[in-house]
């Protein structure tokens, strides 16, 4: 009788865990970013590292945390119909860059990093690479899925990239 409640005990356990539904993370508020005056930043929570480039995997320094990094730019890396592309946006109010080819700062204003969603209000050119000047496509206006957020911070170094996996 104890080997078949034994074998009953891992029976139970196997279809537990063949049948239980699949658990991922998705988002991180660690990369949220919040308006002062025109510009926006993001809130450094942990030693954060910094980066050439979201293509460079090379840590060049790290930020510190407990501080406030003002984002000049932010590239996020986005679920499409034509696979995962990324898209640019201009993290300061610049009249001049507010309807061009980089999007404007409200767009980062509608960046939910908890639920990895980014709401676009206007048309988006979508490019291969961060920085590609080529556009392969575009998206319009909708909610996108958030597979990566990098943003260009000003630091003693000069302008450097940190980044956040969001899915």
């Amino acid at each position: 009788m104890k080997k078949f409640a034994a074998l009953f005990f891992v029976f139970v356990l196997s279809l537990t865990a063949i049948y239980a539904p699949s658990a991922s993370a998705v988002g991180d508020s660690r990369a949220d970013v919040f308006a002062k005056g025109d510009s926006l930043y993001n809130t450094i929570k942990v030693t954060k590292a910094l980066h050439n480039s979201p293509a460079d995997p090379t840590i060049v320094n790290y930020v510190s945390p407990v501080q406030d990094v003002k984002v000049l730019r932010a590239y996020f890396l986005v679920n499409t119909w034509k696979g995962h592309k990324w898209i640019r946006v201009i993290g300061e109010k610049d009249p001049f860059l507010s309807f061009g080819k980089d999007g404007n700062w409200n767009t980062l204003k509608d960046f939910n990093a908890s639920n990895a969603t980014l709401k676009l209000h206007m048309p988006f050119s979508i490019t291969d690479g961060y920085n590609d000047s080529v556009r392969v496509g575009s998206l319009q206006p909708q909610t996108v899925d958030v597979r990566q957020a990098w943003y260009v911070i000003e630091t003693w170094l000069g302008n450097k990239f940190i980044g956040y996996q969001l899915r």
